[in-house]
């Protein structure tokens, strides 16, 4: 995302006709000369970007990383973004994913709207068949609680087959 990238950016935009164009990670495109944690410098990027997808008439999606942390002392999930807050504050919308505590399923939490109300979350999970799959709405709250979600250890799980196994006597 250096000026001569942007150039070559808005011009494959423009020669391919794109509606859509995803950044992922925006980290491994920003540069090393762009300080991530200082908003001015975030700013000017993104300011640029923004511009870019005006004039082209595209989409640009960013993909960004949480802090690895669990810091509880944050009180809204968006800052839970990894480097300067404007990651966040510049963009329109924002969307976040997070996995619940069993470890098998995700959701996808709608974290910032500038033009419209915040949509639901919705779960998703990955297996064999079907790869992907879309799984319920959540409000705030039910998103909160399907997060919390726990499953059995293993050393539990373990116990409880045992016990059954062993209900009617040795085996």
């Amino acid at each position: 995302l250096t000026p001569d990238g942007l150039k070559t950016l808005k011009r494959l935009i423009k020669e391919t006709s794109a509606k859509v164009v995803t950044i992922d990670p925006m980290v491994s495109y920003i540069g090393g000369r762009v300080d991530m944690n200082k908003m001015n410098e975030v700013r000017a990027i993104l300011g640029r970007l923004q511009k870019i997808a005006q004039e082209t008439n595209s989409a640009l999606l960013l993909f960004h990383h949480s802090r690895k942390s669990g810091n509880k002392d944050v009180s809204e999930d968006f800052e839970r973004a990894a480097g300067s807050a404007d990651f966040i504050n510049a963009v329109r919308s924002a969307l976040m994913v997070q996995r619940a505590s069993n470890g098998e399923e995700y959701l996808l939490k709608h974290v910032k709207a500038n033009y419209g109300p915040i949509g639901n979350s919705i779960g998703f999970k990955f297996g064999v068949d079907p790869t992907f799959a879309w799984g319920d709405f959540y409000t705030k709250s039910g998103a909160t609680a399907f997060l919390a979600t726990k499953v059995r250890p293993q050393r539990e799980a373990a116990r409880a087959f045992i016990i059954a196994t062993l209900k009617d006597g040795p085996v």
